[in-house]
């Protein structure tokens, strides 16, 4: 049986990767997309542990 285009359900959100979904229900999420997500998320917390948002719980010390 071939899905076509027309048979998926698409949803974007800035901080999430672009999943699809067909007519069965079965999601489908590109590794690629799974990688780049990861990478933000990492990203992200760097930045808020830099800018003393989040408590470094791993720097040896750290109160």
């Amino acid at each position: 049986m071939s899905v076509t285009e027309e048979d998926h359900v698409r949803t974007h959100h800035p901080h999430r990767p672009e999943a699809t979904q067909d007519k069965r229900g079965i999601w489908r999420i590109g590794a690629a997309d799974i990688e780049d997500f990861i990478a933000e998320a990492y990203r992200r917390t760097a930045e808020r542990v830099a800018a003393v948002e989040i408590k470094d719980e791993g720097e040896a010390g750290a109160e």
